[in-house]
């Protein structure tokens, strides 16, 4: 783009007896500046970080939450989880299927992520991950899921909050 170096214009006779304006100018090619295809790119990677970063937040809480007084107290009423580590194969399901999640989703070209709509709908999905994610381990810790631990393990997050 052009810049102009001495914001003070001067009149100037043409060649024809015109008066003209003279703004002296430069031009300037930044290459800092980004490309269209690069600011495309960015937003598919910073929703796969955004993504990663989720899964990793989900990892810190379950961690915190398989070490509660909650689980606990849960674990003492049931001997079965506590001899099979129910607890745990809860957490890490739950694990698995974000990082299956994100995977879905690095599978995406960058154009599928520029789809306005598309993009939307799986923002919406990524903000409400965690809470389906930590929904399903307190179901476990309430026993409200209605279903069997063995079944909750295989049970997928959301069917796990709508029920």
């Amino acid at each position: 783009f052009l810049e102009v170096v001495d914001g003070v214009p001067r009149m100037e006779a043409g060649e024809d007896g015109r008066m003209l304006r003279v703004v002296q100018l430069k031009v300037n090619a930044n290459m800092t500046s980004s490309t269209i295809e690069a600011i495309e790119g960015r937003r598919r990677e910073q929703f796969l970080s955004a993504g990663m970063n989720l899964v990793y937040e989900m990892q810190s809480k379950l961690r915190d939450l398989l070490s509660s007084a909650a689980v606990e107290a849960a674990l003492v009423h049931r001997p079965y989880d506590r001899q099979y580590l129910i607890h745990v194969q809860v957490s890490d399901s739950i694990v698995k299927e974000a990082k299956e999640w994100v995977e879905g989703y690095r599978s995406k070209g960058v154009e599928w992520f520029n789809e306005e709509s598309q993009y939307a709908g799986a923002m919406r999905e990524l903000t409400g991950l965690e809470t389906m994610a930590i929904g399903k381990f307190e179901s476990w810790i309430e026993k409200t899921g209605g279903l069997l631990t063995e079944n909750l393990i295989e049970e997928g997050t959301e069917k796990v909050r709508r029920r």
